[in-house]
């Protein structure tokens, strides 16, 4: 099986041109995707033939889950697309299909070859049917609020006031008045990701951000996320719409934090 390894914003993976192939990705993606025994990676894409879309993307964690959607493995994905030739070499925008709908890259190119590739992730979804979320109160009755912000949740005696938030697939992310790095995210991440109230987990768990909102429309970041267990990430693409979406939700939660990492508020990677 021949495969390329990408990196995008340090997040790496394995592309296959699946093609017709048949195989259970999941196990393959445990297995080659292990830093140890296999060849390495955050994540295992594939290839694929389209119906409704020039290409598709299915896109495995190192766990074996698959993951609606990812920005950086769209990148990852169209940059190979273009490399290798498999569209024309004046073409400025790529339609894929992923298991969270049909995305849109815009490529831009210097000297004739791609320099920058701008991904659409769609909107944010807040609504606790569309994360998914289950929020249950007292009596045991769920309750539906558009958006959800600072949702109490207890683990391992430590409070959370988690704000979830879909860009394809659910989050949650929780704003800090300290530096993440103090965070014992590997410790609780897991307990979050797989608590009874997210019926299809988390996809990161939790997010954690000291964050700063400016009248000239940039928010500072300090991020750390846990992606499935596997390890800590530096940052996502679409970490940073959901954060930045959150943020102009609530704009009290990102008041007085500690300014880190600049990035404009727009969709592009």
């Amino acid at each position: 099986m021949n495969f390329t390894k990408l990196q995008g914003a340090g997040n790496d993976f394995i592309l296959v041109e699946a093609g017709e192939i048949s195989r259970d990705w999941s196990p393959m993606a445990v297995a080659i995707c292990d830093r140890h025994f296999g060849i390495g990676a955050d994540g295992l894409l594939l290839l694929l033939p389209s119906d409704s879309a020039d290409f598709q993307m299915q896109i495995f964690n190192a766990d074996g889950s698959e993951a609606e959607a990812c920005g950086n493995g769209l990148r990852c994905l169209v940059k190979y697309i273009v490399d290798t030739g498999l569209v024309d070499s004046e073409t400025q925008e790529i339609s894929v299909e992923t298991a969270a709908g049909i995305r849109k890259a815009r490529i831009y190119r210097a000297t004739g070859k791609p320099a920058k590739i701008q991904i659409g992730m769609g909107e944010p979804k807040f609504r606790a049917e569309d994360i998914p979320v289950v929020i249950e109160t007292e009596k045991g009755s769920t309750v539906d609020i558009k958006p959800i912000l600072s949702h109490r949740l207890v683990i391992e005696g430590r409070e959370l006031l988690l704000n979830f938030v879909s860009m394809g697939n659910p989050h949650a992310i929780y704003f800090c008045q300290h530096p993440v790095s103090d965070f014992p995210l590997s410790q609780l991440g897991p307990e979050v990701e797989q608590h009874k109230m997210f019926p299809n987990r988390t996809n990161c768990c939790p997010e954690i951000c000291n964050a700063k909102l400016h009248r000239s429309e940039l928010l500072n970041l300090e991020t750390k996320t846990l992606k499935l267990k596997i390890r800590e990430i530096k940052i996502y693409n679409t970490q940073v719409y959901r954060i930045t979406s959150l943020s102009l939700q609530d704009t009290s939660q990102c008041r007085g934090f500690r300014p880190i990492v600049c990035t404009k508020l727009c969709p592009t990677s």
